[in-house]
């Protein structure tokens, strides 16, 4: 990032907007407001950073914001006023002034929100949504940072979308460059499509629409818990969207359930079909007439810059997770994760469970007590009837079985033989890899097991990266073994006894 200020107060910009101060900044741009000279209108002038303008990929995705804003014209759309470069070779992009406030600031002050204000809010989000849509073009981010809300003369919580710079055209008149583009998004409100790198639809903004609303009611966002990768996971996993109750039994609830299907197939067909269903539970908002807008006096001004990185949390809860598949593996640049490759899709585990988490009974293959026992022989120690420490018996620790060879079956053997009981397991193949995922009972404790599998060297190390922090992880040939528990240390262990003794 540069170190001296792209432009001081007072400097011209292509020779007629003249920089009044710096709104925000990110690692990719500048956005000042400036004044357009020869209209006498403020804009937000949104500048490319110089070291990134030589970047062909990042300007031609610089410009094809301005050229994909430039078809849309609907009041609930930020407005493009001018885009160019300066006799320098800066990119720029002008964009509308706004006085409001974003989405993001305004639950994290008012949350919960009476479903009457969510319900208008996202009325005028669909109405910008149609727009884009029937224009063959995806935004692709719909997340409350991108979204602002402003305060025009006699009407609140007017609606600007912001922000088309991932926007896919999924007419194709830029295929090339969408191509390169990968996977990207914002992991709390990326469709299972975007986590799978699947096919990109109306849909796709639908289902984040849904989060965002489903938020606005509670406060909290759906998918808030664990790192980015760990909420890619999530959002992979076939399983419903986890709604909060709240969410569920309000008036929306419907609305929101068919917003957010897993399955795009199941979804509304369009934003049109949703807003009409909103109009259902809220009489008047589908066909709700739009302000004339004029540029009003400012209220109070929210600079909108570059998406920051999600902040990574804790990791999933063995007893709440379960491994239902592999979502997808490759490198990719997902925008806000800060993360190359994902991987394991969590569900929830099945059984009754009794008020210590445990379950009654011996496990297959051995008794949480036995498996106790096997755990201290491992660690040189002999155990007497009460499970007490008798005297030490230093063991050598042989050489790791080699799992390159491992098949499923091969796996749940190994399972049983370390005293766990196998709950659940899952198999997909995707883009030439396959994962085979378990979830295991053992000595109490619930544990995801996976065993991936791809010719991509790549992948594989991605992988490994990726879950070094939170798991047990062995790599043997084109095969990486994987172990979740509670912790990093109680994987670990599982891994051990599955691959030492």
């Amino acid at each position: 990032m540069e170190t001296q200020p792209l432009f001081k107060p007072g400097d011209l910009i292509a020779g007629r907007f003249r920089v009044e101060r710096v709104l925000g900044e990110g690692g990719f741009g500048v956005v000042f407001e400036a004044t357009q000279l020869n209209l006498g209108r403020r804009v937000a002038l949104k500048v490319l950073r110089p070291s990134l303008a030589s970047d062909g990929g990042r300007g031609a995705r610089f410009l094809r914001e301005a050229k994909v804003a430039q078809r849309l014209g609907h009041p609930n759309t930020v407005r493009l006023y001018d885009f160019g470069a300066t006799d320098e070779g800066l990119l720029y992009i002008a964009w509308e002034y706004l006085e409001g406030t974003a989405l993001d600031e305004i639950i994290a002050a008012q949350a919960p929100m009476t479903p009457e204000r969510v319900a208008r809010v996202a009325s005028q989000i669909l109405k910008a949504l149609m727009e884009a849509h029937a224009a063959g073009v995806v935004h692709r981010d719909i997340k409350p940072a991108n979204i602002m809300l402003c305060a025009f003369s006699g009407e609140q919580d007017f609606v600007k979308v912001l922000d088309f710079g991932i926007a896919k055209d999924i007419e194709g008149t830029d295929g090339t460059l969408t191509r390169a583009d990968g996977i990207i998004g914002t992991p709390p409100y990326m469709s299972p499509e975007q986590v799978n790198g699947g096919v990109i639809t109306a849909g796709t903004d639908l289902y984040a629409l849904g989060l965002v609303m489903a938020e606005m009611l509670t406060g909290e966002r759906v998918y808030g818990n664990g790192s980015s990768l760990q909420i890619c996971m999530q959002q992979a996993s076939p399983r419903p969207v986890p709604l909060p109750e709240v969410v569920i039994k309000s008036a929306l609830g419907p609305v929101i359930q068919g917003a957010t299907a897993k399955d795009a197939a199941e979804r509304y067909a369009s934003a049109e079909a949703m807003l009409d269903a909103l109009g259902g539970v809220a009489p008047g908002l589908g066909s709700a007439p739009l302000a004339t807008l004029v540029d009003m006096a400012p209220v109070e001004a929210v600079p909108t810059v570059a998406s920051p990185a999600i902040p990574s949390g804790g990791k999933p809860h063995g007893r709440r997770w379960a491994a239902m598949g592999l979502a997808a593996l490759a490198l990719m640049g997902l925008a806000g994760c800060g993360i190359v490759a994902l991987a394991l899709v969590f569900g929830g585990l099945k059984g009754s469970w009794g008020a210590d988490g445990g379950q009654g009974g011996d496990l297959e293959g051995g008794s949480p007590s036995k498996r106790g026992e096997s755990r201290a022989e491992d660690r040189g120690e002999s155990v007497g009837a009460g499970g007490d420490e008798v005297k030490e018996r230093p063991r050598r620790r042989k050489k790791p079985r080699r799992f390159a060879h491992w098949e499923a079956a091969d796996l749940r053997a190994r399972l049983k033989a370390a005293g766990c009981r196998v709950d659940d397991f899952s198999s997909m193949d995707i883009a030439g890899a396959r994962n085979d995922t378990f979830s295991a009972l053992c000595g109490g404790k619930i544990f995801t097991i996976s065993l991936y599998r791809s010719e991509s060297s790549v992948a594989r190390g991605s992988l490994m990266l990726a879950q070094a922090e939170d798991a047990g992880v062995k790599e043997d040939g084109e095969v990486v073994l994987t172990v979740f528990g509670d912790t990093k240390e109680e994987g670990e262990g599982l891994l051990e006894e599955l691959l030492y003794f």
